[in-house]
């Protein structure tokens, strides 16, 4: 994409500021247009003003400063010059944003009072060690909250957020003598965050029986239940495979709490028990084999109409095997030869467009990591940071350098066209780069094809 990129100017005063200081937007502007005439050889494109006039830095929810950011995102700027650093943020936590959102738009930052410019080594040095900080703060509070969490469940709590698992209800886990004692001090529970307990919903739990009844003594399949739930209307919206497979695999239902790090028996009242969940779970397993026909765009096609997913269908004939998308509502089919060429400009523009410019810019993130081992090493040669920490952070650093390297492999062995791949190779693309594919099932044409983030 050749799109003229520019120089972004921003200035912002409060009325604070003004009355305090007399720190005029205008004496911000001229500054900065100085310093733009005294360096020209360095800054040669056209520039934009975002001028934030009476507005506080308390946050980014500021006019200009939206704008600047969808800027940003949208690749029209190359570099950011401000007067000094509280004119973007006074919050550490926004300016933390604001780097990392330079770096990953390969945007330049320019502050005059501070000295501030990553294109020197000082420069990035001050970007680095932030981008380290905010590295670290947030492993801690993802530390923190996995701790709170295991602990809010040994209490007996079911400390995961939404809606609880059909079957179940939440109540809040309050004891009589918390509960008295908020009383006597004014304060209403229901305004206070308190941890939640879940406890059988007798209204939906016989839903759930019937769900593994029917999976286990009847031996029906999961596509059978799902249609008989939504014919009967059960309370859960728009049922298929899926959400019978999640009900059939969670834990739960036996009385189990189960993450990454901790396992708790009778945690929960269990609905079904240990016998009849291990059979569903070998029924599972049983059914799982290879499907007898593969599918290029199974399970990422849905109806423009309804937002329903499509299902795939074959029709056999004597020396072929025809694939179709189909519409249980407009008992509708599209064919996947027709599908592959209706999506085919619009794939072949993405890979054009898309993903060789992001494999470019992947590249230059891999120079910027390159050049934080060097930063961690020079700061435990001063003493800055222990040597436990720096093993830490070049260990992290190298398994993201290899990912890295290996999402540039991908387009070094030199990416394929829609039309030259073969049918695995079509089905892997949109596994990894597409989200859904949305069909128009009265008129058999594509609507939309939402992509994933390649990076």
């Amino acid at each position: 994409m050749n799109l003229q990129k520019k120089i972004a100017i921003y200035c912002r005063v409060s009325t604070d500021d003004q009355a305090e200081n007399g720190f005029n937007l205008r004496e911000q502007e001229e500054r900065i247009t100085q310093y733009i005439k005294a360096f020209s050889e360095d800054f040669n494109e056209d520039t934009k003003r975002y001028i934030d006039g009476g507005a506080s830095a308390k946050d980014l929810k500021r006019p200009e400063m939206t704008k600047l950011i969808d800027a940003i995102r949208s690749g029209e700027i190359s570099k950011v010059i401000i007067h000094n650093l509280d004119r973007l943020t006074r919050s550490m936590k926004d300016l933390i944003f604001l780097i990392e959102l330079f770096e990953e738009y390969d945007v330049q930052l320019y502050s005059l009072k501070e000295k501030i410019d990553t294109q020197t080594a000082i420069g990035r040095f001050f970007v680095s060690v932030i981008i380290l900080i905010a590295q670290w703060e947030r492993e801690a509070i993802s530390e923190r909250t996995k701790r709170g969490v295991d602990q809010s469940a040994l209490e007996g709590n079911y400390p995961r957020g939404g809606k609880p698992p059909l079957g179940y209800r939440k109540v809040k886990n309050i004891n009589l003598m918390l509960q008295e004692q908020l009383k006597s001090d004014g304060v209403q529970s229901k305004k206070l965050k308190i941890p939640c307990r879940l406890e059988i919903d007798d209204s939906t739990s016989g839903i759930v029986q019937g769900i593994f009844n029917s999976y286990t003594n009847d031996r029906r399949s999961m596509e059978f239940i799902a249609h008989k739930l939504n014919s009967d209307r059960v309370p859960e919206e728009d049922w298929d495979e899926s959400k019978v497979r999640t009900v059939l695999t969670n834990e739960v239902y036996i009385g189990q709490f189960l993450n990454s790090r901790i396992k708790i028996d009778n945690h929960t009242p269990a609905i079904i028990d240990n016998v009849q969940f291990r059979e569903a779970a070998m029924i599972l397993q049983s059914r799982n084999t290879t499907k007898k026909y593969d599918y290029i765009f199974e399970g990422i096609c849905f109806s423009y109409q309804t937002g329903k997913r499509l299902r795939s269908q074959p029709t056999k004939k004597p020396n072929k095997i025809y694939r179709y998308v189909f519409c249980n509502d407009t008992k509708k089919r599209y064919n996947e030869d027709k599908l592959c060429k209706d999506i085919e400009s619009t794939v072949n523009s993405y890979i054009d467009s898309t993903v060789k410019e992001r494999t470019m810019r992947q590249i230059s993130r891999l120079k910027r990591k390159d050049a934080k081992c060097d930063l961690l090493d020079k700061m435990r040669e001063t003493g800055i940071i222990t040597n436990e920490y720096h093993s830490e952070q070049i260990l992290k650093l190298d398994l993201d350098r290899n990912a890295t390297l290996d999402q540039i492999a991908i387009v070094n062995h030199g990416f394929q066209y829609w039309g030259t791949m073969t049918k695995e190779q079509k089905r892997e693309f949109l596994l990894n780069y597409v989200e859904k594919i949305e069909l128009d099932m009265i008129t058999l044409t594509v609507k939309y094809v939402k992509f994933l983030d390649f990076f």
